[in-house]
């Protein structure tokens, strides 16, 4: 799967779990979160090693913040810009987010974890 396939297959649903997962081609509904860590996987040249690599030095950063609708959300800052489910491009900037707040890696990692356990 492509980040354009995925971009163009994306559907939103919120999960009623606050847990990440990296979505499948086939499977592709999730909430802002998954649709986040699922760029980030797919930049990694779908390797976990990669995308944690890129975590870890920081070259992908997650960030919580306010939608334009004031829902709390996930974006993805990567060197490529800012991209997330609502605005599903690559951006300069977090176009219509507010309270921007950078998501520690250990949140992500912990996140994931509860991702893995409720599949």
């Amino acid at each position: 799967m492509t980040l354009q396939t995925f971009i163009g297959n994306f559907v939103w649903r919120k999960d009623g779990i606050d847990s990440w997962r990296i979505l499948q081609a086939g499977d592709e509904i999730g909430d802002c979160d998954d649709f986040s860590i699922t760029v980030s996987y797919l930049e990694s040249n779908k390797s976990l090693i990669k995308m944690w690599l890129n975590i870890l030095i920081l070259r992908h950063r997650f960030y919580w913040c306010k939608s334009p609708k004031n829902d709390s959300h996930i974006i993805l800052k990567t060197p490529k810009g800012w991209i997330d489910n609502i605005f599903p491009m690559w951006r300069d900037k977090p176009t219509g987010h507010t309270k921007i707040i950078y998501w520690p890696i250990f949140l992500v990692a912990l996140k994931m974890l509860l991702g893995k356990l409720t599949k």
